[in-house]
């Protein structure tokens, strides 16, 4: 779960640089020492995740919120369906 969570970081990271435009006429490497500039300036944030799963005529819908703060500290809370209420805490890639 760790590396998803992790996945949703760096695609996050990725929507915000494209969104403040630093993509646009610059090179690959510039582009990514931009991200990871900005990733430097990160120190914590949260973000709200809704989930849609569908397999055959079974459908789940989950609200998760997660919280990151650097160096590894990372939580996700269970606010809406299946396993409403659970709450996972991963730090120094323990659970």
């Amino acid at each position: 779960m760790k590396q998803h969570i992790l996945i949703n970081a760096t695609c996050i990271l990725f929507l915000f640089a494209c969104w403040n435009g630093i993509v646009s006429g610059i090179d690959t490497e510039l582009f990514f020492k931009n991200i990871r500039d900005k990733y430097e300036k990160v120190n914590s944030y949260s973000c709200t995740m809704e989930i849609y799963e569908k397999l055959g005529e079974k459908t789940e819908e989950r609200t998760l919120r997660f919280y990151f703060k650097k160096p590894d500290l990372i939580r996700a809370e269970v606010t809406k369906g299946r396993d409403s209420g659970g709450v996972a805490i991963f730090k120094n890639n323990y659970v």
